[in-house]
């Protein structure tokens, strides 16, 4: 049987993890931009962006279904799935938006992922403490 304590704390990771990939992407999207201004190293970026994106999606599922089923707030769901749509919509649709509304949408994708794993992980431990009060409580 698996420690409950040991897979709280690995679901945490996760959280942590979607963080710091998603801070990754906001500072690779203002970084890029400054750093590489007047090159045309585009094809570089791109990778850049798609390999993020496809470490992202994992990261955010492994975050977001065990603290769901932990927490059961459908508003962290719905700010993973908001921030997943943007990062993941801004890629496919990239020559659509072009490159302002492409850094935008990738952006505001990374701020909702950011808030998405923080709120969960917010959410997880509240759970936690009120299940432990709730246990430390009864006879």
């Amino acid at each position: 049987m698996i420690d409950e304590t040991a897979g709280r704390m690995g679901n945490t990771m996760w959280d942590g993890a979607g963080v710091v990939l998603s801070g990754l992407c906001l500072v690779h999207c203002i970084a890029v931009p400054l750093a590489l201004s007047g090159l045309s190293l585009w094809g570089v970026s791109h990778l850049i962006h798609w390999g993020l994106a496809w470490m992202l999606v994992p990261v955010a599922v492994l975050a977001a279904v065990p603290g769901y089923r932990a927490h059961r707030r459908p508003s962290v769901l719905v700010l993973f799935g908001l921030g997943l749509i943007a990062i993941l919509g801004a890629l496919f649709w990239e020559p659509l938006l072009g490159p302002s509304r492409h850094m935008t949408m990738t952006m505001g994708g990374g701020v909702l992922l950011i808030g998405a794993h923080a709120l969960n992980w917010h959410s997880r431990r509240c759970t936690h403490r009120e299940a432990g009060t709730a246990t430390e409580r009864s006879p």
